[in-house]
């Protein structure tokens, strides 16, 4: 029920857009509706009966002339955001099964006429690295790390706009993950997710996202500090060493880490507890 109940505040409506079409705005009533079943429902055969309806719902309503300008803001359990520079969106949503695991869902549209492909759906595969974290792959929409993002920071290197993308999967009943991944389009137009732009250690190369899995028991901060241009987040360790690797056994430790970006890249830097407000601190 806590998860429930976060996933549904965690994701934040939009600014406002133009006004959309009546039968737009009926397909959203129905979205909003379906997907509150979606979350609540207590029996799996209730919810994959919503997941579908919602899912067809969705595809009706994104294809729709207009669908660009509706922010969708009554369809709680979708997170939506937008890149700063308003080139495209993200919209991404869970499905729980009875075991407490997820499949994430998720779609990128571009505005009308911006591309010959507006709207790219997103596969979650994020259970075919169950043995070992994509850190260093480059993945794609059929090959996508699926997470419900909350925030997105456009940077460049090289001439290349990245962007970089904070999110959130619930994962299964023993642990949660956190993720710092990377959207670029090539000059092909194609989307590729993940890009070697982390420095997290010194003496390797940089990795092309950073994960994080830790208990479901806990809270992780993972937030963007637009002013001190960082990523700050938690220290994350187990509750005592035999427990390394045992991610439902990792809690926040009270102090803070933090990437600075650094010539398009983001640098990894530690940071004592008595210094976190300068970091994370309007």
């Amino acid at each position: 029920m806590t998860k429930n109940l976060f996933l549904l505040l965690f994701l934040l409506p939009f600014t406002a857009w133009s006004k959309p079409s009546p039968r737009l705005l009926s397909l959203e009533r129905q979205l909003a509706a379906v997907g509150f079943d979606l979350v609540e429902c207590r029996e799996e055969k209730d919810r994959d009966s919503c997941l579908k309806r919602f899912n067809a719902l969705m595809d009706t309503a994104i294809h729709m002339e207009g669908s660009w300008d509706l922010p969708f803001d009554s369809v709680r359990n979708v997170s939506k955001v937008v890149s700063p520079d308003k080139a495209f969106r993200i919209f991404t949503w869970s499905y729980r099964f009875d075991n407490d695991s997820f499949l994430l869902y998720g779609f990128i549209q571009f505005p009308e006429g911006s591309r010959e492909e507006e709207v790219v759906y997103l596969q979650d595969s994020s259970h075919v690295f169950a043995e070992k974290d994509p850190v260093y792959k480059e993945l794609n929409p059929e090959n996508w790390y699926g997470a419900l993002y909350y925030d997105i920071i456009i940077t460049k290197k090289k001439r290349q706009r990245h962007y970089t993308l904070l999110g959130y999967d619930p994962g299964s009943r023993a642990a949660n993950t956190k993720v710092l991944d990377v959207l670029w389009i090539d000059e092909r137009e194609d989307i590729n997710f993940g890009a070697p732009l982390f420095k997290v250690y010194s003496n390797r190369s940089p990795q092309k996202r950073v994960i994080w899995h830790y208990s479901d028991k806990a809270a992780m901060m993972v937030r963007y500090e637009p002013k001190k241009d960082i990523i700050a987040f938690d220290n994350m360790i187990p509750t005592d060493k035999k427990a390394k690797g045992i991610y439902s056994l990792y809690l926040p430790d009270g102090t803070y880490d933090y990437f600075r970006l650094r010539r398009g890249m983001w640098v990894k830097n530690e940071m004592m507890f008595d210094n976190v407000r300068n970091a994370t601190e309007d």
